[in-house]
C-alpha cells in the first residue's frame, strides 16, 4: 500500500525536488509496489513541464498489471522561493489529464507537487 510519506521520502523525490529545472513522473501503483519506469517521463524548464503522453501510461499500466498511478513534478527554487504551490496551468492540466485517464479505465490516485522545502498533493487538497 503506497503512503504518501512513502513517495516523499524516497531517494527519487528527493533528488527531484532538488533539480534547477521541472520534471513529471508517472508512478505505477500495485499492492506490492509503487514504481516509476523511466528516470522522468517529460524534462521541462525552470517554470513549466509537460504532462507525460497518456499513451505511454497505459503501456506503462499494462506493463505493471495495474489501472492507478500516481503523476508527480517538482517546482524549482525560483530566486530563493520553494513553493509547491500548483499554477492555474497545473490545476487546469490536471483536470484535463485525470479525464482522459478515466476514459481509459486509469485512475489517478494523486498528483504531488514537490519542492525543496514543501511539497501539494491534489488528493490532501480534494482536488482529486
Amino acid at each position: 500500500m503506497w503512503t504518501l510519506a512513502h513517495i516523499l521520502g524516497s531517494p527519487q523525490m528527493q533528488k527531484i525536488a532538488s533539480l534547477p529545472y521541472e520534471v513529471s513522473v508517472i508512478l505505477y501503483i500495485t499492492p506490492q509496489r509503487v514504481r516509476a519506469l523511466k528516470q522522468y517521463d517529460k524534462v521541462g524548464t525552470a517554470e513549466v513541464v509537460e504532462i507525460p503522453d497518456v499513451r505511454e501510461i497505459v503501456r506503462g499500466c499494462r506493463e505493471n498489471n495495474t489501472n492507478q498511478v500516481i503523476l508527480v513534478h517538482n517546482h524549482p527554487s525560483i530566486k530563493g522561493v520553494h513553493d509547491a504551490s500548483p499554477s492555474e496551468a497545473d490545476l487546469i492540466a490536471t483536470r484535463k489529464f485525470m479525464d482522459d485517464l478515466r476514459k481509459l479505465g486509469i485512475v489517478l490516485l494523486d498528483h504531488i507537487i514537490v519542492s525543496q522545502k514543501n511539497y501539494f498533493s491534489f488528493k490532501e487538497n480534494n482536488l482529486i
